[in-house]
């Protein structure tokens, strides 16, 4: 609950604090309604003690009958009340009702995908462990990193440990990428302590938006009795150790919703601070969906921000953008970036190419991915109707729905079907895998070329020496 009048200041720590319960549930579905009066006892109220009740003597954070208060003087007091109460380790020293807030730092989490070689523990993924008889698989997913450009030569080295005891010639180790087999390895004596995989990315594997790796262990034992338990004595643990190196080239870097809202950067890292822009006067619809994003995005991420709101007009270097399909002038300075223009009268504007039916928006919520001024992505979500983006939020906030947008634009239309749209055709991305292929294939004819070239001076070279030292022996014959 925020009050009816309140500044960007207020609405930038209610969604530091929405990040914090998206921070805390990360394997739960999270909704996060924002309204100015308060629901009930679970209410948590946040603003100015001047906009709020409370006096300037009254403490930050204070837990009463009728839900959680959190208060500041200025801005800056309440931004500190919000991230305090955001950590646990602090309201884990919080026994009386009350407390002040403190100025606190982010903790910062290991990044995620990058240009060069990073192992699954610097990327923060955990070791997995693959136990019992027959098929044992687990599932890794990994984004493109945004903004960077790839090429051939991505590989991804799998480190693995098994029993010894796994019957030799049946028990083999798979790996697949989007569906696609890439490589597999028996399980023998000779890898079970030191195992390694090493596959080589398909050209249109590494030109995905996202990676979906599933790793299968095939468990056989001797003499295997089916009234037993084999977890134990049947297993493949996946080492941390693993590494996926990626390798720039002249792939397109696209921005994608896979991942929604994927917002770290080509480095991998999650920027300290990131915005939310809304119109100058958003409803209460427009705030939930603010406030829900900000709590999804901190679970998509792994990792919670500073968040910060901006009111008003669009500077192009906002992470998530909302607003409605009307709003014309407000969304002007990015009209050539986006696929979907909103127009004050009439139809939006759907850029050529797009094969998007004008009647499919009606009623319905745009979500658009684009390149933002620094070099991230901008995702804009634009409703026709308050109702339209009241569902859109419920389906947004499990992650069945979530999982779901892919590509550069989708449409949730108002019949809860989600339409899915490429902005580019897979033929020119074909195009681009093969120019990418070609640019390999010359520059390896060339190094082979001056390879050659080399090896036959150097042979000319000792050639004529072995001549000369021959020739004073030949004379005296």
């Amino acid at each position: 609950m925020i009050p009816k009048a309140y500044g960007a200041g207020t609405l930038s720590s209610a969604l530091t604090l929405a990040a914090a319960l998206g921070n805390q549930t990360t394997d739960w579905p999270i909704r996060v309604k924002v309204r100015h009066e308060s629901m009930d006892k679970t209410s948590v109220h946040i603003g100015l003690k001047q906009d709020l009740k409370g006096s300037s003597q009254s403490p930050e954070i204070q837990a009463q009958a009728d839900g959680l208060w959190i208060l500041g003087d200025n801005d800056e007091r309440l931004m500190a009340a919000a991230q305090s109460v955001s950590r646990p380790d602090l309201t884990a020293q919080m026994e009386e009702p009350f407390a002040e807030g403190i100025d606190t730092s982010r903790i910062p989490h290991p990044p995620s995908t990058r240009i060069g070689s990073a192992a699954f523990t610097d990327l923060g993924l955990p070791i997995s462990n693959l136990s019992g008889l027959g098929n044992q698989t687990t599932t890794i997913q990994l984004y493109h990193p945004p903004g960077a450009q790839l090429g051939r030569g991505s590989q991804l080295r799998l480190k693995f440990r098994h029993a010894a005891i796994l019957l030799q010639g049946k028990s083999m180790l798979t790996l697949k990428i989007n569906d696609q087999p890439i490589g597999s390895i028996a399980l023998t004596p000779e890898n079970a302590n030191n195992g390694e995989l090493l596959c080589t990315l398909p050209i249109e594997i590494v030109d995905s938006n996202s990676w979906l790796i599933q790793i299968t262990a095939h468990h056989e034992v001797p003499n295997p009795d089916c009234s037993k338990q084999y977890e134990a004595v049947a297993w493949t643990t996946i080492l941390g150790s693993s590494i996926i190196s990626l390798k720039a080239g002249s792939l397109a870097a696209t921005p994608y919703l896979e991942g929604f809202p994927c917002l770290r950067d080509q480095n991998g890292k999650l920027p300290k601070t990131l915005t939310v822009g809304l119109g100058s006067a958003p409803g209460i619809n427009e705030l939930s969906l603010a406030a829900t994003l900000v709590a999804r995005a901190t679970q998509t991420n792994r990792e919670n921000a500073e968040w910060k709101a901006s009111l008003g007009a669009v500077t192009g270097r906002e992470d998530i953008l909302i607003g409605t399909l009307s709003e014309e002038d407000r969304f002007r300075p990015l009209a050539d970036a986006l696929m979907v223009v909103p127009r004050k009268v009439g139809w939006p504007i759907i850029k050529k190419g797009i094969a998007l039916l004008p009647s499919a928006l009606n009623d319905a919520v745009v979500i658009q991915a684009i390149r933002n001024a620094h070099g991230g992505t901008t995702y804009i979500i634009l409703g026709s109707s308050d109702d339209a983006l009241d569902r859109f939020i419920n389906f947004f906030a499990c992650f069945n729905g979530a999982n779901l947008l892919k590509g550069q634009l989708a449409v949730y239309e108002k019949h809860g079907k989600l339409i899915s749209i490429e902005a580019g055709s897979r033929a020119s991305r074909s195009a681009a895998e093969e120019e990418e292929m070609a640019r390999y294939g010359s520059s390896m004819n060339l190094v082979a070329i001056a390879i050659g070239i080399f090896v036959l001076i150097l042979a000319i070279f000792v050639g004529r020496k072995f001549i000369k030292r021959r020739d004073p022996r030949t004379k005296q014959a």
